[in-house]
């Protein structure tokens, strides 16, 4: 089973949330990033427009950085469903890992109908990151940067843009197996 690693943004933390963009990741950076085009970003809170509007088009410092290995698109909720469901053929079964991954999880499904019509290669169940610092002894609240890359963010990583937080999520996770 192929492990990625799915982080997104989105508008709101309730059931009326909808995704602004999602990325996922493999352990060898494979990556898969979209914005969704579909929202209007000008009513979104202000924290919003200071921490996540900003970084949702990728740069072309975080393209340089990048492996070619990857997908990136601006489009609706079905093309970047689409595209998704292509990126994803390379795989016969998936497991994910997402860091704190309530919000994430469900709106990911979404794309698909919901859980029940996740394509069969994709378990159900949902890893999650926060879980594991827990059981390793450390504070599920832990900077995810600074324990990932010690206060050397890579060039170009940045947080609250989910392709940023997804390959973090994925470099946690390293390190975490490491430890064990």
């Amino acid at each position: 089973m192929k492990t990625l690693f799915l982080d997104t943004e989105f508008t709101e933390l309730s059931q009326s949330g909808s995704l602004l963009s999602i990325a996922l990741v493999d352990n060898n950076d494979r990556w898969f990033y979209g914005v969704f085009s579909n929202v209007d970003t000008v009513k979104l809170s202000s924290w919003h427009q200071e921490n996540i509007v900003p970084y949702l088009p990728l740069t072309d410092l975080q393209l340089e950085q990048l492996s070619d290995t990857g997908t990136y698109l601006v489009a609706d909720k079905n093309k970047i469903t689409e595209a998704l469901l292509t990126w994803l053929e390379i795989y016969d079964q998936v497991e994910i890992w997402a860091d704190v991954p309530a919000y994430d999880w469900v709106l990911f499904c979404e794309l698909f109908g919901g859980a029940r019509q996740l394509p069969k290669k994709i378990h159900y169940i949902v890893r999650d990151l926060a879980t594991c610092l827990v059981l390793n002894g450390m504070d599920p609240d832990t900077d995810r940067f600074k324990f990932a890359y010690e206060g050397k963010t890579p060039l170009g990583l940045i947080r609250h843009n989910a392709l940023g937080d997804a390959i973090n999520t994925k470099d946690c996770y390293k390190k975490l197996i490491e430890q064990s």
